[in-house]
């Protein structure tokens, strides 16, 4: 069992011992834009333009998209985190915000 972003890359020695070829292509808009909703809810995510949003990410792969919305549902995070050891926020009162883009 061998999976590949970049199939064209693949040694001609590895191909040969692959019985089967499956292609994947890449998700469209709406696939795109149904990964997002369900990692980004509207409770972390309020507001979010998943049309544009969508259009934006032309060329992800699912992995890439399910990534992109880790990293931003981290974003608030950090941002507490960062404010946390500079001493800029106490450790009492402590409020996630939503995600943003």
């Amino acid at each position: 069992l061998c999976a590949s972003n970049l199939p064209w890359d693949l040694d001609s020695a590895l191909l040969r011992r692959l019985e089967k070829r499956i292609f994947v292509p890449l998700p469209g808009p709406e696939a795109r834009k149904a990964i997002v909703m369900k990692h980004l809810t509207e409770d972390r995510a309020p507001g979010l333009d998943l049309d544009s949003l969508g259009a934006k990410m032309e060329g992800f792969s699912g992995s890439d998209v399910v990534l992109l919305c880790k990293e931003a549902a981290m974003r608030p995070l950090r941002r507490i985190m960062k404010q946390l050891e500079s001493g800029e926020l106490s450790g009492e009162r402590v409020r996630l915000g939503p995600v943003t883009t």
